[in-house]
């Protein structure tokens, strides 16, 4: 049920006396003029099309929130994970160096101890 309409004015080049200066006639692709029932099928055509379009519009648009809010996670993540390595690297040098600062002092008692 794929028929296109045309709309088609028809305008006098005077105006009438009755106010109206052209009427409106729905045309088929073919060029002749739509029966009524043929214009409620062609509204309810274009609207069932309408609503498909706008379905697809929020699923996009749905998917595509989904997309950036899981982009957004996994950088989260990863942030996160480069905090805890960068943490437990600090400890761990802040524990070597207190190791070799106690084992420099064990040094010098030692040297004095023989010292004296």
């Amino acid at each position: 049920m794929a028929m296109r309409s045309a709309i088609v004015s028809r305008s006098s080049g005077l105006f009438s006396r009755s106010g109206s200066c052209c009427s409106v006639r729905l045309l088929s692709d073919q060029g002749r003029v739509l029966s009524e029932e043929e214009r409620a099928a062609e509204t309810v055509y274009i609207k069932k099309m309408e609503k498909e379009q706008l379905e697809k519009k929020k699923l996009k648009e749905a998917k595509e929130k989904a997309e950036k809010e899981k982009a957004e996670k996994k950088m989260e993540k990863e942030q996160l994970e480069k905090k805890k390595l960068k943490e437990a690297k600090e400890k761990a040098e802040k524990e070597k160096a207190e190791k070799t600062s106690s084992l420099q002092d064990m040094g010098c008692v030692y040297y004095r101890l023989k010292i004296s």
